[in-house]
Parts: C-alpha cells; structure tokens; sequence
C-alpha cells in the first residue's frame, strides 16, 4: 500500500510542478527578440517547402521528428500536397503558446493557410525553443471543397470553426 501511494504522490508531484512551472511561463514574459526569430524560423519552413527545398526544410526538425519520418517519406508527403492542390496562397500565423515543461522551452504556433486548389489548411507546429529553434510537432487539418465553387471569406470563417482552427 506505501508503495502505491508513494508512487502515486511522485506522480502528482511531477504533475504539479509540470502545471507549476506552465503557470510561471504564462507570467514570465518572452523576449520579443526569441518571439520574432521563432516566427521567422516558422515562417522559413512553410517557404523552403513551397521552394520545394524539403531537405532544408527537413533539417528544421529535432532528432525525435527525424525519428518519427524520413526525408524521403517528407519530401514524397509535400511533394504530392504541392501536385494535388498548387502553390500555397495564403498563410496567417493566428496564435503563439509557450509553454515550458521539464524537457524545455517550446512554441506552438496556430496558422490558418490555403492553396490554389484547397481552401481550407489549417494546424500548429510546435518549436522546441531551447539552444536552436527545431520542429517538434506537425499537427494540420485539410479541408477540400468539392462543391466547385470559390468560397467566400464568410464561407472560409466558418469552415475554419467547424474544423476547430484557432
């Protein structure tokens, strides 16, 4: 039983000092200095791969993403995003959380985009901000419109909300 609620406790302590430490970053505030270079480096990965520089782009990630695809499977993936619906059009970053937990300082930055032929593109990505700015984390959401019809701005709005990008 001692042990259960041992570990139980170390758990819990871990949690709170977790959610402790999350709380403290939410007061401490980001040099803007780190704030423009994060969005920058963002902004630079949608670039290299609209240029089509997937490796560029690829050597962004952080050592667990790399894990996580190749260049290869990351090269093929943009590759046919670029064949299928065009150039990229549009790109709003709409949000930047930090958040700082014991593994270190990240970013998540919100972006709504869209593509010649798909209206509605929409995720975070998530920047370990520690010593260099890395990809942590891709999250994205695609919506296609096969009505055949341009979606107005009010039409984008509302898909927005209904796919939940901020």
């Amino acid at each position: 039983m001692k042990v259960f609620q041992i570990r139980l406790l170390a758990t819990l302590s871990v949690v709170l000092t977790t959610l402790f430490l999350q709380v403290a970053l939410a007061q401490e505030e980001i040099e803007s200095e780190l704030v423009e270079r994060t969005i920058t480096v963002h902004n630079s990965y949608f670039q290299l791969r609209e240029v089509e520089q997937y490796e560029a782009a690829y050597a962004m990630f952080t050592e667990r993403q790399k894990n996580s695809v190749s260049l290869e499977e990351f090269s093929r993936h943009w590759g046919a995003i670029r064949e299928k619906y065009g150039r990229l059009t549009h790109l709003t970053n709409t949000k930047v959380t930090w958040y700082r937990n014991p593994e270190g300082l990240y970013a998540a930055i919100d972006f709504r985009a869209s593509y010649e032929r798909l209206p509605i593109y929409c995720g975070f990505l998530v920047w370990s901000v520690d010593e260099d700015i890395k990809l942590q984390r891709e999250e994205m959401t695609f919506l296609e419109n096969h009505s055949g019809t341009l979606m107005t701005d009010a039409d984008k709005q509302e898909a927005y909300q209904r796919v939940s990008c901020n």
